[in-house]
């Protein structure tokens, strides 16, 4: 059975001695793909934003989003808690980690702080999210380290 993408036959030949078949169909593919490029080149960057507007709290739901994706990754049973508290409304975000009964940063310290305008423009650069999702992995690993598998869940 032959896959047809955008008119374009893929797969097996015809017949067995269809490989002129094949060779038109290659060569179609290449224009297509030609075609392609030459539509998503520049002029489609000039319409890329990196400044995607986006509100105090979706913005806030990506970071809890992105914070739990990447900490999940050093151990599964990690949650990520975002403060969007009255205080930091529209300014600030607090980022904590929970595994079991612990809390990284404990309760009586302050959550990491992080900047509504910093995280709205960052996110949408892969450095920066590149650089966060490290010091969340190294933050998870340390957390989960205090906590092995089988232990009391104290430190």
């Amino acid at each position: 059975m032959a896959l047809h993408v955008c008119g374009i036959r893929l797969g097996p030949p015809a017949s067995p001695g269809a490989s002129s078949a094949r060779f038109s169909t290659r060569r179609r593919f290449d224009r297509w793909i030609v075609r392609l490029r030459k539509l998503s080149g520049p002029s489609l960057e000039a319409h890329v934003n990196p400044r995607i507007p986006a509100d105090y709290e979706e913005v806030g739901r990506w970071l809890r989003s992105f914070a739990a994706s990447h900490g999940k990754r050093e151990d599964s049973r990690l949650e990520a808690s975002v403060e969007m508290g009255d205080a930091r409304e529209g300014r600030s975000y607090g980022l904590r980690f929970v595994l079991g009964s612990l809390t990284s940063p404990p309760p009586g310290e302050p959550p990491a702080e992080l900047g509504y305008r910093e995280v709205a423009e960052g996110r949408t650069r892969f450095a920066w999210c590149e650089a966060l999702a490290e010091r969340i992995r190294r933050d998870a690993h340390r957390l989960s380290e205090v906590v092995k598998p089988g232990g009391s869940g104290a430190a």
